[in-house]
């Protein structure tokens, strides 16, 4: 199972009291606990023990312009906020449907699910992927502009995706990166589908 797009769940509302933030929270579900999605360890698939939280995976801040996005990658879902400093709705899409078709062919390609600039951030959020036989493996990752000495208000996502390089299987410390895998084939799948809101 893969899809990518916007929830019709509003921002989350930070100037809200803790227990009105956890209310809503339990509400909108992201106070469960959800089993860990199949990762890669020392080269097999294995479906983490234990649970992570949903909760706490938006970052918007009173009066920040965007949406709630979900990214399913298998069993696994991930809320995010797509701030619209930048892009707006549709660019995010344009690009996650380009991007996708990238790395179907192999290309090194990234979902940006939360376009930023140097100027407004330290940093962007995205999902680097890299196609493995029949299979496109994604990584979550916080891209830092310093780190590249990328200072320009402009982007050049090509330029982004030229440095994504291979793919990790391991950090520094030779602790197995987290890894979701999902077939090509349904990736191929949700492109040929109409876009839906």
């Amino acid at each position: 199972m893969f899809w990518i797009g916007f929830t019709k769940e509003p921002l989350p509302d930070w100037a809200a009291t803790n227990k009105e933030a956890k209310d809503q929270a339990a509400r909108l579900g992201y106070d469960k606990e959800v089993e860990n999605p199949a990762f890669n360890l020392h080269g097999h698939k294995v479906l983490a023990k234990g649970k992570t939280r949903a909760a706490g995976a938006h970052n918007a801040e009173p009066g920040e312009v965007g949406r709630v996005g979900l990214l399913k990658l298998g069993i696994a879902e991930e809320r995010f906020v797509s701030h619209w400093w930048t892009w707006d709705e549709k660019d995010y899409v344009d690009h996650w449907r380009e991007a996708l078709s990238r790395a179907l062919v192999g290309r090194p390609s990234a979902l940006v699910v939360d376009m930023t600039t140097p100027t407004q951030s330290s940093c962007l959020n995205w999902w680097p992927m890299w196609r493995v036989r029949d299979e496109l493996v994604f990584h979550n990752q916080l891209f830092f502009f310093k780190q590249h000495g990328i200072r320009s208000p402009r982007l050049d996502l090509t330029h982004l995706f030229s440095l994504i390089g291979g793919r990790k299987t391991h950090n520094e410390e030779g602790e197995p990166t987290s890894e979701w895998f999902v077939p090509a084939s349904d990736v191929e799948k949700f492109l040929k589908s109409p876009i839906r809101d």
